[in-house]
């Protein structure tokens, strides 16, 4: 294996453990999110920020390792996918770095569709704190008021209590 194909597969290896992190990162929001833990919740998505940061800067690591493999063997860079470039190795190195890049698409496709459902679950619980915040905003604040369409409506407060004087 040459120099610049280990630099490719030692890029590409911290890219997968990474992207590991990152899914077990979505699992670990998600019980988060349905334990209404807001601390743990605030400190994965600390983490999760730092991890996709870390993860920008290890793309650009495998891109200039795949450049660098690829100027070594006279394929022209900057346009070449990582498809092409493996296209061009021996079979051993393709298939090796084809289960790196394979491995590192399926945690992220994971985490991803982990982050949509997450997403949901979050839109759900802001749903839910807007609505009890409406009703108790309601049952608590006297007077007149206006809806949503501008309508006039008598505040009803006063159905809600008994009348005292007398």
């Amino acid at each position: 294996m040459t120099p610049a194909i280990t630099r490719l597969e030692e890029a590409l290896t911290a890219e997968l453990r990474l992207t590991q992190a990152i899914a077990a990162l979505a699992g670990r929001e998600r019980a988060a999110l349905e334990d209404d833990d807001l601390t743990m919740l605030a400190d994965v998505v600390r983490e999760k920020a730092s991890h996709l940061a870390e993860l920008a800067e290890m793309e650009s690591a495998r891109n200039q390792a795949a450049e660098a493999w690829a100027f070594e063997n006279n394929i022209p860079t900057g346009s070449a996918t990582f498809e092409q470039i493996i296209g061009h190795m021996d079979r051993a190195s393709a298939r090796e770095l084809g289960a790196l890049r394979d491995g590192i698409r399926a945690h992220l496709d994971y985490a991803r569709s982990m982050n949509i459902a997450n997403r949901a679950l979050l839109e759900a619980a802001l749903d839910r704190n807007a609505a009890l915040r409406n009703f108790l905003l309601g049952t608590t604040m006297g007077g007149d008021g206006y809806t949503a369409s501008g309508t006039h409506h008598a505040s009803a407060v006063g159905n809600h209590f008994m009348e005292w004087s007398g």
